[in-house]
């Protein structure tokens, strides 16, 4: 499981650096909350893996059920964050949306493939 949460650790983190770098390259502006964003997409995205990581041997009938449940709990929990987000920064809300956007689509399909992949 330590391998696991290690490789899903590398992607994210690579995943995030690429995000940047493109809005470098594509010369866009910088989100102005691009740590807290990246953190809380990180941290949400390792903390559902770890939970369903070790669920995945006591739910082996219901584990679909339960990725679909913890990815509707992360969808509730981020909605929550981007209005704050949105609401502290009006002026760079598109940027902030986008980007956050970007890494929670990102983050949950690396998430499930590592979940799904066999061990």
């Amino acid at each position: 499981m330590k391998r696991a949460i290690v490789y899903l650790v590398i992607w994210l983190v690579l995943i995030a650096l690429v995000i940047r770098g493109a809005f470098v390259f594509l010369d866009l502006q910088k989100p102005s909350f691009f740590l807290e964003i990246f953190l809380f997409t990180f941290g949400i995205s390792i903390l559902g893996f770890s939970i369903l990581k070790t669920m995945r041997e006591r739910m082996k009938e219901n584990y679909v059920n339960a990725i679909i449940g913890s990815i509707a709990v992360r969808l509730f929990l981020s909605i929550i964050f981007i209005t704050m987000v949105i609401y502290a920064d009006r002026l760079m809300a598109n940027t902030n949306a986008i980007f956050f956007l970007v890494l929670y689509f990102s983050y949950t399909f690396v998430e499930v493939r590592f979940l799904l992949k066999k061990s």
